[in-house]
């Protein structure tokens, strides 16, 4: 669902490598290697406490857990796919089309299943929350099949990247290595994704601002279960406003191939950063496990359960 937005993280990744002259690396593609940089400095340890934190609860049966690990895993797996990029680009080692094509689609895989997880969430606390005795008809092993189910579509929604991967470069021919710079994305393939990506969008949204107003409509005595929810709907809010940008200039790249547009295709060049925004995401999903983590806590001690969820949170 986020492929598109990863097709153009490869302009970010290999905008350094077009040449091997330092005089020819641009002030935008230093601004791209710089938030990417910053993004996996702090994504990177503040996943790696999210799944820590996590990994020892894995056996409860709470399906809130289950996401919030698999979007944790998700994030780190993609946080960690950028230096390796950014050197492999950078520097044009030769590799085997196989081995290109694989780094392509683990990168797009891991982008997909983060995402589709967060759509599940959404749902997931919006019929939990307001509609507890419906999302009681599915049992414990249908929730982890759900989670499960978002790194299979995840996974299926990423093959098509396999396919529709073409060479621009010069190889030598004969020579089955060469640098994974040359390849590209099918233009048409970018705008099935955004198609798909915008869909997603609008579901995520759809289902917070429905908890939003449902919390507020039943008006519970307490206010925090409401609180919470609106602290983690800005979140997302946060987490839309960094898609947006990358989106419509992975959208304006795709129509400029289409037309052969070389001025789209110049201006799309010269803001490759802005598509590096979508990778501070990865940031701002830990605070989603911090702010869950209080809400069900709040909804526990505030029915005066002193148990083990009430002290740690969940």
């Amino acid at each position: 669902m986020t492929v598109n937005n990863s097709a153009g993280v490869a302009n970010c990744l290999w905008a350094s490598s077009s040449s091997s002259s330092p005089s020819c690396v641009q002030t935008e593609h230093i601004i791209a290697g710089l938030i990417l940089s910053g993004c996996c400095l702090v994504g990177v340890p503040t996943n790696i406490f999210v799944i820590a934190s996590l990994g020892r609860r894995l056996r409860r049966t709470s399906i809130t857990i289950h996401l919030l690990f698999s979007l944790a895993v998700s994030d780190i797996l993609t946080l960690l796919c950028l230096p390796v990029g950014m050197v492999m680009f950078y520097n044009g080692f030769p590799l085997t089309d196989a081995l290109c094509y694989l780094y392509f689609f683990f990168f797009f895989f891991c982008l997909s299943s983060g995402f589709i997880t967060l759509v599940l969430m959404s749902i997931q606390r919006y019929f939990q929350v307001l509609h507890p005795k419906k999302w009681a008809w599915l049992s414990k092993r249908d929730q982890k099949v759900l989670v499960l189910g978002a790194w299979v579509l995840g996974a299926l929604l990423s093959l098509p990247v396999l396919f529709c991967l073409r060479d621009d470069g010069a190889g030598d021919e004969g020579d089955a290595r060469h640098s994974c710079t040359n390849l590209r994305i099918m233009p048409i393939l970018e705008v099935v994704y955004s198609g798909l990506t915008v869909a997603s969008y609008l579901i995520l949204l759809y289902f917070y601002l429905r908890l939003v107003r449902g919390v507020n409509r039943v008006k519970l005595s307490n206010k925090y279960q409401s609180r919470m929810a609106k602290i983690i709907l800005r979140i997302l809010a946060a987490s839309l406003a960094f898609s947006i940008p990358p989106l419509v200039l992975r959208v304006l790249h795709a129509v400029a191939a289409l037309k052969e547009s070389p001025h789209l295709l110049q201006l799309s060049k010269k803001l490759v950063f802005v598509e590096c925004l979508y990778f501070l995401n990865p940031c701002l999903n830990p605070f989603l496990y911090f702010f869950s983590s209080r809400d069900r806590k709040g909804r526990d001690c505030s029915k005066g359960r002193e148990s083990e969820s009430c002290k740690d949170g969940f």
